[in-house]
C-alpha cells in the first residue's frame, strides 16, 4: 500500500511499527529473503502466515500478532516474553490498513515487505558511510 494513501497519524503509525519491526532480530529472518524469487518470499510468508493463524481462520486476530510479536523479541525462545498492550495497539494499527480488527495475509505481506525495504535502506546507508 503506498503511505501516502493512508493519514497523516496511520502513516506516523506504520513508519514507526515498521522501523521497530526492522530492529529486531526477526529482521535478520527477512533480510534473508532479499534477493529470492518473489514466489518463494510469498510461500515463505505465506508459511509464517499459517503458522500464526492458530485457529485456521485465514485472519489474524490481536492474541496472534501478540504471539507473532513475542516470537521477534523473544531471545530464550521460551514465550515468557511480555509485550506490552500498547505496543500489540501499535502493531495491530500498523498491520490493519482497512481497520477491520484482524490482519488479512495481504496485509501482513505489504508490511513485511516495508520492513525489508527499510532494512535495505539501512543496510545501504550503512555501506555508502564506511565507503
Amino acid at each position: 500500500m503506498l503511505w501516502s494513501m493512508l493519514d497523516g497519524d496511520t502513516a506516523a503509525r506504520r513508519s514507526a511499527a515498521v522501523a521497530a519491526v526492522a530492529g529486531t532480530e526477526g529482521s535478520q529472518a527477512l533480510a534473508a529473503l532479499r534477493g529470492l524469487d518473489r514466489s518463494v518470499v510469498h510461500g515463505v510468508l505465506a508459511a509464517a502466515f499459517k503458522h500464526a493463524d492458530a485457529d485456521g481462520s485465514g485472519t489474524l486476530e490481536r492474541s496472534e500478532v501478540e504471539t507473532i510479536l513475542r516470537g521477534l523479541v523473544d531471545d530464550g525462545g521460551d514465550g515468557s516474553v511480555t509485550i506490552p498492550p500498547k505496543a500489540v495497539t501499535a502493531m495491530m494499527s500498523a498491520l490493519d490498513v482497512d481497520g477491520d480488527g484482524v490482519v488479512k495475509y495481504a496485509e501482513m505481506v505489504d508490511f513485511f515487505c516495508d520492513v525489508l525495504l527499510h532494512v535495505e535502506r539501512q543496510a545501504a546507508v550503512g555501506a555508502s558511510l564506511e565507503a
